[in-house]
């Protein structure tokens, strides 16, 4: 067996120091666990059970996000204005100043105590690298705490040098995070209570092995919702006189108390004062920036890249290109918001980021690793190695079954079965509530006016008419959330047009069996009370079909999230270990995944390992046909793809 790094002798502490918050004296702090054996896990395997959350939570713990509910429609108002803001250029990356990737070499080594004595951190190190990779993380701070604990162990995994032998993996010198650090607006409150706080406690339980690691982030989606100010506050480099305590306790105040309160301090004229620092314990941000470029080793170097809501600005564009052409022998790890191939199909966002960057992933061979979807996928396109790995926390989303029209993938987690089963769930889940009463309120607006006036100026005759047009609105609204596209539109209409009628008829066939049901027992029919029963059935089984209609488009391939989003699923968690060797001419991935994260009893286990080797120096940058401009595409998949407008020229530097 071999071990990648050094251990370290924990430093002394006088034994009566004390924590704060609830943390142990560090004389009591117990050592770290020793490295846990990961055996491999049977992706196929579909469980009978999966364990519940827990029914109460500690005191001040957030429960996951029911996207279809009412606490989660702040959110969505969020994603609106920050696109509208983003849509009239106003962009938070203008005060930003990214440190030279030589300086970020620099602070790296001396945070990880050694001497800047080298180009690259491997270099520096005089050692095989450690990063771990997560990505969407802060949603239920019970599930959150459970993942920490995977996350931040050390493990014994197969070594790929050597078949049938075994080395510790230790945890990683970096935690990089590849966006969405909260849902469903990461603020400053959301980071604190759901990422922040649980990963805290578990790193104190896991002990303290007295190393100061480094930690660096891109923003997804969600940061940028908030305008990156809790991003900011945990990722930029801090400069304050006394390092911040790293917090063991949730804020415990209800969004609305939240909300009243900075609604009374701004018809005051006062501010309410946030969290200085979001402080991870043992972890030092050190960026300047939400993008950089850091050298990790010998021509292997790592971009980290940010799109704010819409694609790289021409600052990055230049920062970017400008080392690449300096360093064209260097192969190169993306870390991109949000991956090239969602779902196996081309995105326009990915290709407009790889188009920036001047890679494609045809002829130049780099590694790119993205979070935005939430499962693992990992394949091989042309010379390049994708890997979706959005598992660190958020709900779950599906791997869909086999298409001709997708990428191939080489390793998915979940399996398409697995996903299938799950599906089954979401009618129900709908229907009773649990993913929010969002649904249950529109349709309430709907069928309410239109039973009511009908049933007022027609009697129980125009209760029939009344819900057909609420049906008709119903079908359109149900249209819109399928996202139809060239390719699903004709698959999204029918669907949807055939659901709204279903759910529009429901208040009818009610109205006709009671009708029928009071003539069998003699009693006069009362429109109210038919009115009522029927809008009581509208909004029951309505909520059915519209959870059904949800479960439809993912199984068809028509739109993959909606259902998942609903069901908002809390199992199959996962990161990235990656061990990038000294000379740089290798790195090897390991997938740690954990398949029940609320079984306590259930164990982390090894999703995937592979090996990324990079093209030897001199070949790195080179196209194998000069056809194809940067972005480009294999002719397989560009057929597959929409296509896309050339950028247009602009007034601005850089295009």
């Amino acid at each position: 067996m071999t071990v990648d790094a050094p251990e370290t002798t924990r430093p002394s502490r006088a034994p009566s120091d004390t924590r704060s918050s609830g943390e142990l004296a560090p004389s009591l702090v117990p050592p770290p666990p020793p490295p846990l054996p990961l055996e491999p896990l049977d992706l196929a395997h579909v469980p009978a059970h999966y364990h519940r959350p827990p029914v109460t939570l500690p005191p001040g713990y957030r429960k996951a996000i029911a996207w279809f509910g009412f606490r989660s429609f702040w959110g969505h108002l969020r994603r609106f204005a920050a696109s509208a803001i983003a849509t009239e250029d106003v962009d938070t990356r203008d005060w930003m100043e990214p440190t030279p990737p030589s300086g970020l070499v620099a602070k790296v080594a001396r945070t990880l105590g050694v001497p800047p004595r080298g180009a690259t951190l491997t270099d520096c190190l005089e050692r095989d690298l450690i990063v771990d990779f997560v990505a969407d993380s802060g949603d239920d701070a019970v599930l959150a705490e459970r993942v920490a604990g995977m996350i931040f162990r050390d493990y014994v995994v197969p070594d790929l040098d050597e078949p049938g032998a075994t080395r510790v993996l230790p945890r990683g010198d970096l935690l990089v995070h590849g966006g969405d650090v909260a849902y469903p607006v990461a603020t400053v409150g959301e980071i604190h209570d759901r990422l922040v706080v649980p990963w805290n406690r578990a790193l104190r339980d896991l002990g303290d092995d007295g190393r100061t690691r480094v930690l660096l982030g891109i923003p997804g989606n969600h940061d940028w919702y908030d305008g990156l100010d809790g991003f900011a506050r945990m990722f930029r480099e801090r400069h304050f006189a006394e390092e911040p305590e790293a917090p063991l306790e949730p804020l415990d105040a209800p969004w609305l108390g939240r909300l009243r309160e900075y609604v009374n301090r701004f018809f005051a004229g006062e501010t309410v004062q946030k969290q200085k620092a979001l402080v991870l314990k043992g972890y030092k941000p050190l960026q300047r920036a939400s993008y950089f470029v850091l050298p990790l080793a010998p021509d292997l170097h790592l971009h980290a890249v940010d799109r704010q809501l819409r694609r790289i600005d021409y600052r990055q564009k230049r920062f970017f290109q400008q080392w690449a052409r300096d360093h064209r022998d260097a192969s190169r790890i993306v870390i991109l918001p949000d991956p090239v191939f969602p779902f196996g199909l081309p995105s326009r966002s990915g290709l407009q980021m790889l188009r920036a960057l001047r890679l494609s992933p045809e002829y130049e061979p780099h590694l790119c690793l993205a979070g935005d979807i939430h499962h693992y996928r990992r394949e091989t396109i042309g010379r390049s190695v994708h890997v979706t790995c959005g598992g660190a926390g958020a709900f779950m989303h599906p791997v869909l079954p086999k298409d001709p029209d997708r990428a191939t993938a080489e390793v998915e987690w979940p399996s398409a079965e697995v996903c299938k089963a799950l599906l089954r769930r979401v009618p129900g889940h709908v229907a009773r509530g649990r993913a929010g009463l969002i649904a249950h309120a529109v349709l309430l607006g709907l069928f309410a006016p239109a039973l009511g006036i009908g049933g007022t100026f027609l009697g129980s005759d125009g209760l029939i008419p009344g819900s057909i047009i609420a049906g008709i609105f119903t079908a359109a609204v149900l249209v819109m959330m399928g996202s139809p596209s060239r390719r699903t539109a004709v698959g999204v209409t029918g669907l949807g047009v055939g659901s709204g009628l279903v759910i529009g008829l429901l208040p009818s066939l009610t109205v006709l069996v009671m009708e029928r049901f009071a003539a069998w027992l003699g009693a006069p029919p009362d429109t109210v009370v038919f009115g009522v029963l029927a809008l009581l059935v509208a909004l029951l089984a309505g909520g059915y079909v519209f959870g059904a209609y949800l479960a439809a488009l993912t199984h068809f391939g028509l739109e993959p999230t909606q259902a998942f989003t609903a069901l908002a699923h809390g199992s199959h968690r996962h990161f990235v270990r990656m061990r990038v060797h000294r000379d740089g001419r290798a790195v090897d991935l390991y997938v740690v995944g954990l398949e029940q994260t609320h079984d306590p009893a259930c164990q982390p286990g090894l999703v995937d390992a592979f090996r990324f080797t990079p093209t030897p120096p001199g070949t790195a940058s080179r196209r194998a046909s000069a056809d194809c401009g940067p972005g480009g595409l294999r002719p397989s998949i560009e057929r597959r793809r929409t296509s896309l407008a050339p950028e247009r020229p602009s007034g601005r530097p850089g295009g």
